[in-house]
């Protein structure tokens, strides 16, 4: 059926229905050419997945470029800026590159179709096409996932069905790098249930999509822990209690560069590496520690009880 207007004409062909220019230009309506239909015109792109523009592509999903007419297999290779793994693959009229290592978030990245791309009837691409589109940041949901699984979120963390889902994703992904790449992106739903004792003000705070105080709480205790204690002052504000200790072994770098490894008792830690705790010293009031409020026995014994997860210590100069 073919309905003309002054400057544009519809055509459907099967299942699809596509617009013609006047110009003889065309873009798609609602689907991909079939395989083996051409459009008029010369031999031109006329989509591309991810969209040009795109601001939040998913960086494990395949990039496909769609041509007015079946592609050749043997045409000139895309190119994309930055590269990653993977391999093109011509399927009628589009070309799909599927990357074994997802890009990585948040990344600009360019697809650039040659000139020399050939259709299966011999037809040339005249110029070349440049597009580009931006893969979106790393599920929040994700980074829950992943600190609830190291255990150190206040609570039990449960995902519904992990090792079939992960095995799923991993069919497509591979492993190693891959495969936590495209999780990051696109993680397996799960649930946090706070133990016995939390404080109610606590669990409202909670939101497993979002970077919210929990989660940020959670991060400063793996970093506190892989990266070692920053020589710094202790930073004024307020900052909730996110890891509790009766005892532990605090160990990082001092400012002359030698290494400590101290035993402290009832530890609250409320921001990275500071925490409030006892140290023995001679005195106390004064500026001595690399960031940590510390207490004699006494008073550290006293304050621990009312230093609950999600507490605030407010620290003012």
């Amino acid at each position: 059926m073919i309905a003309i207007g002054s400057a544009i004409v519809a055509l459907t062909v099967g299942a699809g229905t596509y617009v013609l220019t006047q110009g003889g230009g065309s873009t798609p309506a609602n689907a991909p050419i079939s395989p083996g239909v051409t459009l008029p015109g010369p031999f031109r792109v006329t989509s591309m997945t991810p969209a040009p523009g795109d601001r939040k592509a998913d960086g494990s999903d395949p990039v496909h470029v769609t041509f007015s007419a079946p592609v050749s297999a043997r045409s000139a290779q895309h190119t994309l800026s930055p590269s990653v793994p993977g391999r093109w693959q011509a399927t009628g009229d589009t070309l799909m590159f599927t990357p074994t290592v997802p890009f990585g978030p948040p990344t600009r990245v360019t697809v650039t179709v040659p000139a020399g791309v050939r259709s299966d009837r011999g037809s040339l691409l005249a110029k070349p096409m440049t597009a580009q589109f931006t893969t979106e940041t790393f599920s929040g949901l994700a980074l829950a996932d992943l600190l609830g699984q190291l255990g150190y979120l206040p609570g039990s963390w449960r995902v519904p069905n992990l090792g079939l889902q992960v095995v799923s994703k991993l069919g497509s992904a591979g492993s190693g790098l891959a495969a936590a790449l495209q999780l990051a992106y696109d993680p397996p739903p799960g649930t946090m249930t706070l133990e016995q004792g939390y404080p109610a003000s606590l669990a409202r705070l909670w939101n497993p999509g979002t970077y919210n105080v929990i989660i940020r709480g959670a991060v400063m205790a793996f970093q506190s822990e892989h990266t070692g204690i920053p020589s710094e002052p202790t930073v004024d504000g307020s900052f909730p209690v996110y890891l509790r200790f009766l005892n532990t072994i605090m160990s990082g770098t001092n400012p002359d560069g030698s290494h400590y490894s101290d035993p402290v008792q009832y530890v609250s830690y409320f921001n990275g590496g500071d925490a409030v705790h006892y140290f023995p010293r001679g005195g106390y009031g004064f500026e001595q520690s690399l960031g940590c409020v510390e207490l004699s026995y006494g008073d550290a014994k006293k304050a621990y009880p009312f230093l609950t997860y999600g507490s605030l210590v407010t620290v003012s100069g």
